[in-house]
């Protein structure tokens, strides 16, 4: 995984193990990194549009699809992107479609199944 700017794209379905590798980021990254479920996603992801400080920002099952104040999620993470690297895990399968738009910003996508979680 790119330490720079950017979208890394975990995609897997249920008992995949995204949720226990965003965890496993996190603890590597240390006080370098953030972490939201899904249930935190809409308000935290508009705190973090304000904040200064580079982390990088662990999001496990945003609803991707859905809207802050009228704005696209999925594009709330990609200005995020612009300032620091940002790991979604989801289980969308639209994912990819969705931030292939993401432009100049550079998109990782790793796919998980259930047997990578053994």
């Amino acid at each position: 995984m790119d330490k720079k700017n950017g979208i890394t794209l975990i995609i897997g379905g249920n008992a995949s193990g995204k949720t226990r590798l965003l965890k496993e980021l996190r603890e590597i990254a240390g006080g370098n990194a953030e972490y939201y479920n899904y249930r935190e996603t809409e308000d935290l992801l508009a705190q973090e549009m304000d904040k200064e400080k580079f982390s990088t920002l662990l999001v496990d099952e945003p609803f991707i699809t859905g809207q802050i104040g009228g704005k696209p999620i999925a594009k709330f993470i990609m200005q995020l992107a612009k300032k620091r690297k940002v790991v979604v895990a989801t289980s969308f399968d639209g994912a990819e479609f969705l931030f292939s738009a993401a432009g100049d910003l550079k998109l990782e996508i790793f796919y998980m199944s259930y047997w990578h979680a053994r």
